[in-house]
């Protein structure tokens, strides 16, 4: 019987152009300690990518996100999928809106 790999998830909102080194680099590091690495985000609501600066991993997965309207601001929903809550280690992007927080 194979012992469990450890399992990190870093949950995102979006994935930006400057942070694609970072998570390859990151996957690499922890995959050369037997460690695996996934990335879940979403994709930016219309008209939140005015920096046009979205990026994807082939690696990563996507989920839902939505935008609900409280007050004079929006909070977001983002849906996780149920295996991240299995993993050793999440990792959730620090954001106000966020209320997976």
């Amino acid at each position: 019987m194979t012992a469990r790999r450890p399992h990190v998830v870093i949950v995102q909102s979006t994935i930006r152009h400057y942070r694609v080194p970072f998570f390859e680099a990151l996957k690499a590091d922890l995959r050369a300690r037997n460690i695996d690495l996934s990335v879940v985000h979403s994709t930016p609501a219309k008209g939140d990518d005015r920096r046009k600066d979205v990026a994807t991993l082939a690696w990563a997965e996507r989920s839902a996100a939505r935008r609900i309207p409280v007050g004079g601001r929006a909070v977001v929903w983002q849906q996780v999928p149920r295996p991240v809550w299995a993993a050793d280690l999440v990792v959730v992007e620090q954001a106000t809106q966020m209320l997976l927080n």
